[in-house]
């Protein structure tokens, strides 16, 4: 099979498995980080058309705020994350897609006007219980919600990622990010719960 028609069929599968409706369990692989279904309305109710959706949730203590959550889940990356993202920059900066330092400011300020970020991601808005974060590029958009959502006396804090492609590039480029994803995120909770509760002592 060429390459060109090796990529063709993987797009046409990732079609088929984004067209399915999401499912959503419970995880023994990640201690203390659940999957969990995205929680309904918040701030990046109005990203319409997408394409893949996860959640991940975490237990905090009723002071942890949303921006406080945020800033722990990019300030806590494990050092293999980052090894991973300074890999895929340099292999999708000859497409041109947004991957330098430079890029990423320039790309916050002409979405958000500020430049002001969490981590690498444009804040997109904010209220007292989420921050929205998020980039439209030239292959796909997504939005990550950090959100805290009370039951009873427990605060959850919960981390949505909402990816919307922009034709056949973004689907490609999607396939071995999927995988990587789901494994980067509850990485990040974990190492951002342990930073909250290390602050909290």
């Amino acid at each position: 099979m060429s390459a060109a028609a090796a990529i063709t069929a993987a797009v046409g599968r990732e079609r088929k498995v984004a067209a399915r409706p999401p499912v959503y369990h419970s995880s023994n692989e990640h201690p203390g980080v659940r999957e969990v279904p995205v929680p309904e309305g918040g701030l990046a109710a109005g990203f319409q058309g997408v394409d893949y959706a996860d959640a991940y949730a975490l237990a905090l203590s009723l002071s942890a705020s949303a921006r406080t959550l945020a800033e722990a889940v990019f300030a806590s990356e494990p050092g293999w994350v980052a090894a991973s993202m300074a890999l895929r920059n340099a292999l999708v900066r000859p497409l041109g897609l947004v991957a330098t330092p430079s890029a990423l400011r320039h790309a916050a300020l002409r979405t958000n006007g500020t430049g002001e970020r969490v981590g690498i991601f444009p804040i997109l808005a904010t209220t007292p219980d989420e921050v929205l974060l998020g980039l439209d590029d030239r292959h796909l958009d997504f939005r990550i919600s950090i959100r805290t959502l009370d039951h009873g006396h427990e605060r959850q804090g919960v981390v949505s990622t909402l990816v919307r492609f922009r034709g056949a590039l973004g689907r490609a480029y999607f396939l071995p990010v999927r995988p990587a994803h789901r494994l980067i995120v509850p990485a990040m909770l974990r190492a951002a719960a342990r930073r909250l509760s290390e602050t909290e002592r």
